[in-house]
């Protein structure tokens, strides 16, 4: 029983780990396309990108 209980800590703890990864992932992705727009001298508000930001953001929570 006391494995059982160690493997269920090892794998919530897994699943921490690989929420904080998306979001990182998810972070470099924006700041990727941010400055690809930039070099190509595009411009987006920040309120589009806030709105950007929100939605992926429930995207990922619907999941």
């Amino acid at each position: 029983m006391e494995k059982i209980t160690e493997l269920r800590n090892v794998f919530s703890g897994l699943e921490k780990i690989e929420k904080l990864d998306e979001a990182t992932l998810e972070l470099y992705s924006l700041l990727g396309q941010g400055y690809n727009a930039m070099q190509e001298g595009r411009e987006s508000s920040i309120d589009e990108v806030k709105a950007q930001i929100r939605k992926r953001r429930e995207q990922r929570v619907n999941r």
